[in-house]
């Protein structure tokens, strides 16, 4: 018993190596616009316009399991184990063999094409496939899909077997979008007492050199007929936070009783986006880090594994509620399969409903549901129970209404590549779409007692209570458009 035991994980878990490279063969088709005519692609990879359709022609030469592959790799591992001695390696080599070829026929092939984002934008299922058959697969044009480089992929279960990467180009690329965001914060005293000098912190865009670049900031302290005087943001007029995230600090002398002021900013930002090569994921295991990591780093990533409000790591039902995904004998091969697997997981948990309050992920557990601020705190759970660092992320997004809202994803480090991914659940993307998001706190706002990315202090506990019983505040944003 003890011979099996050492062996049975890794039965699954070298699953790779089992994988033949020419079981499958793959040829691309593209089809201009207004034409008939279907065209071979001869690059590797495959380039297409976005006004471009594409087919795909799928030829299963065998299984991708090749019998001869497990027995090499089963026989290396029985003659390096101590299963040798009491001839226990014949026994289980047998009855992998036999259960991981009927096992591989019961369960159906997933096709699906990804964007540059990780995102599925189109999907079959094989539920049966003959060896030497031609299985075709076409695409309209990817006129309302973004430039760049797309992902064929072929699933058995919860494992890539096969993963190919399509170019596709637009005649005029869009670099990046401009973004003004207009921030207003509506500060009302309902009181027959007056507040004095309140010192309000609002958190501003910070320069993010991959993909966020801030161009000007101007603020102003209340209206005057209706009319904004905008001023010039100086060095005085910034602070910052052990979190790296930049606040403006404006200074209210006095808010006379039943009135109010009003307080904010306007950014002008660019934002580009951040893309990753989703095929160098492929052979790095999501593990935290190697035995020679420096001290120094264990010490500096520590803070992204503890439990913390929303991340409720240290509750029994929380860890039991994830362990599911973590019980899924091909959840962990590759970090490709570890980050979508893991978005998937969370929404076959979760029914996404808007929440009045920043609730996350032990609520969202319990109930089934959440928004992004649940979907986002449920994935960092996912990845600290895992020994993976990971942290929340908050700002705002533009909606379909072309309005702007609060919105919270995640960031997930890969020590192996020394990255910070940036992963949206609520989105099921990975990486940053520009014409979406723009990056406001670095910090966890779920009950931070409405806090969020706005701090209040006043001159003395008495002021402050006063605030806490009558504050009310407004919010509003603008989003002007977008230049390439």
């Amino acid at each position: 018993m003890t011979a099996k035991a050492n062996i049975a994980p890794n039965y699954v878990q070298p699953l790779s190596d089992v994988i033949k490279d020419d079981w499958c063969h793959v040829t691309f088709f593209r089809k201009k616009r207004n034409s008939t005519q279907w065209q071979r692609i001869l690059e590797c990879p495959p380039k297409i316009s976005v006004s471009d359709s594409l087919k795909i022609e799928l030829l299963f030469l065998e299984s991708p399991l090749s019998i001869t592959h497990i027995r090499n790799v089963y026989t290396k591992l029985f003659l390096s184990s101590s299963a040798i001695k009491d001839n226990e390696s014949a026994k289980y080599m047998k009855s992998v063999e036999t259960g991981i070829n009927q096992e591989f026929y019961r369960e159906p092939l997933i096709v699906v094409l990804r964007n540059p984002f990780g995102t599925i934008i189109t999907g079959y299922t094989l539920r049966e496939f003959k060896i030497n058959a031609r299985y075709n697969f076409e695409l309209k044009d990817f006129t309302h899909n973004q430039e760049g480089t797309y992902y064929l992929e072929i699933r058995w279960k919860n494992h890539p077997l096969l993963i190919k990467k399509i170019i596709v180009e637009a005649p005029k690329p869009l670099k990046s979008f401009r973004l003004e965001l207009e921030y207003g914060l509506n500060i009302f005293n309902p009181n027959t007492e007056a507040f004095h000098n309140i010192i309000v912190d609002i958190a501003i865009p910070p320069q993010i050199p991959s993909y966020q670049h801030v161009k000007s900031i101007k603020w102003f302290n209340s209206k005057t007929n209706g009319h904004i005087d905008y001023k010039t943001v100086k060095k005085e007029h910034l602070t910052f936070d052990e979190y790296g995230n930049t606040y403006l600090r404006i200074k209210i002398k006095e808010i006379a009783p039943y009135s109010g002021v009003q307080i904010g900013y306007k950014a002008t930002a660019t934002t580009s986006a951040e893309v990753y090569d989703f095929s160098e994921l492929i052979p790095v295991p999501p593990s935290l880090f190697e035995e020679s990591t420096p001290p120094q780093v264990l010490r500096e990533y520590q803070q992204w594994l503890q439990h913390e409000p929303g991340i409720e790591i240290d509750d029994p039902e929380v860890r039991l509620q994830l362990k599911e995904i973590f019980d899924r004998s091909y959840s962990y091969k590759d970090w490709w399969t570890f980050l979508f697997e893991s978005i998937q997981f969370i929404w076959s948990k979760l029914d996404y409903q808007i929440q009045e309050e920043e609730k996350g992920a032990k609520f969202a557990l319990k109930t089934g549901q959440g928004d992004c601020t649940e979907f986002a705190s449920t994935f960092v759970a996912l990845c600290r129970i895992r020994g993976i660092p990971a942290r929340l992320r908050a700002g705002l997004m533009l909606s379909s209404q072309k309005s702007w809202n609060r919105h919270t994803w995640a960031e997930v480090y890969h020590a192996g590549l020394n990255k910070w991914f940036q992963v949206d659940p609520t989105l099921r993307t990975i990486g940053h779409e520009p014409n979406k998001v723009i990056l406001l706190t670095n910090t966890n706002w779920i009950q931070k007692d409405g806090e969020r990315e706005i701090q209040i202090r006043f001159s003395s506990p008495k002021e402050a209570e006063k605030y806490r019983r009558s504050r009310e505040f407004h919010i509003s944003y603008n989003f002007i458009g977008k230049v390439s």
